[in-house]
């Protein structure tokens, strides 16, 4: 609760530098290019620095506390799967845009595909994790599950963030 209270504050502040002008809110400068990407530098500032670390952490403690060792390497490899597949799906999608651009074919299924699975591979574990816990009554795989997904949006928001201020250049 206080992270969430630190972070609404703080994103008022970046708001009210941006858009404020001799003590007067100007409105039109909210949507305006400036604004919007020091709010999306902000968002990835606290995504990365704090969100993904915290979750990723506590995802690994939570695995250590459930099962020792093994539970550590499971989310290791859990949390792995998030910038792997990245990386998987970035040279799918770039070997069949160069199919597509030499002609050679104009079908983009399998970026499609590449996609799919990566955010079933990614959400998927830790959701039957999740509900796992629930349906056990399994207070630690519960909470493993939700810092496991949470760390994954976080992951996700983070790229297409960067994906926003990187966009044109």
């Amino acid at each position: 609760m206080i992270t969430v209270l630190l972070f609404c504050g703080a994103l008022s502040v970046v708001l009210y530098y941006q858009c404020v002008t001799n003590g007067v809110f100007v409105k039109d400068k909210l949507f305006q290019e400036e604004s919007l990407n020091a709010i999306c530098c902000f968002f990835i500032l606290s995504v990365i620095l704090f969100f993904i670390p915290v979750f990723s952490v506590s995802a690994l403690i939570l695995g250590t506390l459930r099962e020792k060792g093994a539970g550590f390497l499971k989310n290791l490899g859990l949390l792995a799967v998030a910038p792997i597949g990245f990386l998987i799906f970035t040279g799918t999608a770039l070997f069949q845009l160069d199919r597509i651009n030499a002609g050679q074919s104009d079908s983009i299924y399998s970026i499609f595909s590449a996609a799919a699975g990566w955010v079933i591979f990614m959400l998927v574990p830790y959701g039957l994790m999740l509900w796992r816990g629930k349906k056990e009554k399994d207070q630690i795989k519960f909470y493993n599950g939700i810092s496991g997904i949470w760390a994954v949006n976080f992951f996700i928001l983070a790229l297409f963030l960067l994906g926003y201020i990187c966009r044109g250049r």
